[in-house]
């Protein structure tokens, strides 16, 4: 494998005591492109908002990415009216 592959994270799975059966919780990540696609700014300043704590992302080694909550969060943390709606 080389260094610039990505690999993709498997979907978190939990047991379900009630049912005993077992659910899976799929997540969307989001690459630095993508955020600043949906926050219409440029990567430059996603990088910005992450070295300054604004945007918390996931860190594995060298490769990041974002979760729709994390999005979310910082929308909601930003926004200068209150926003009911998410991402889909």
């Amino acid at each position: 494998m080389r260094r610039h592959d990505v690999v993709p994270l498997a979907p978190l799975a939990f047991a379900n005591p009630i049912q005993g059966s077992t659910v899976v919780l799929e997540m969307k990540y989001y690459t630095y492109a993508e955020v600043a696609q949906i926050l219409r700014c440029s990567e430059r300043t996603v990088h910005n908002r992450v070295r300054n704590g604004d945007i918390k992302p996931l860190r594995n080694g060298r490769l990041v990415l974002f979760t729709q909550q994390c999005i979310e969060e910082f929308l909601q943390r930003n926004s200068k009216t209150p926003n009911t709606q998410t991402l889909n």
